[in-house]
């Protein structure tokens, strides 16, 4: 029994991580259209689906980051979100470093005002 249990947790996990990883590529493919729009004047449906097909067939993480860039650029202009949504969005590697920063900038001068 137990070993029936852990091959359905593990499934219904490997199944749940490829759904999120899914719903996480459709978003950043819809926000590469707006971009792409904005940035290079392609518009249409077959910009979208393109890019789906293209990132699930050669599994490229060049076109994830241009995703990111031009998916950030077009959240931007084109949805009108602010930028403090967009970093951590689109460039979450950006906002952890950023978010590093901060914490040793405060470690930093809380070490020296303690002496």
């Amino acid at each position: 029994m137990k070993n029936f249990v852990t091959s359905v947790l593990g499934i219904v996990g490997v199944f749940g991580v490829m759904a999120i990883g899914l719903g996480t590529l459709a978003f950043y493919t819809v926000a590469f259209e707006a971009g792409a729009d904005e940035w290079f004047g392609w518009h249409g449906w077959w910009v979208p689906v393109l890019f789906f097909v293209a990132v699930i067939m050669f599994r490229s993480g060049m076109l994830i980051a241009a995703a990111m860039v031009i998916g950030g650029y077009g959240a931007y202009y084109t949805w009108e979100w602010p930028i403090w949504i967009v970093v951590p969005v689109f460039f979450p590697a950006l906002a952890f470093m950023l978010a590093g920063l901060l914490v040793a900038a405060v470690g930093g001068v809380t070490e020296r005002v303690r002496g």
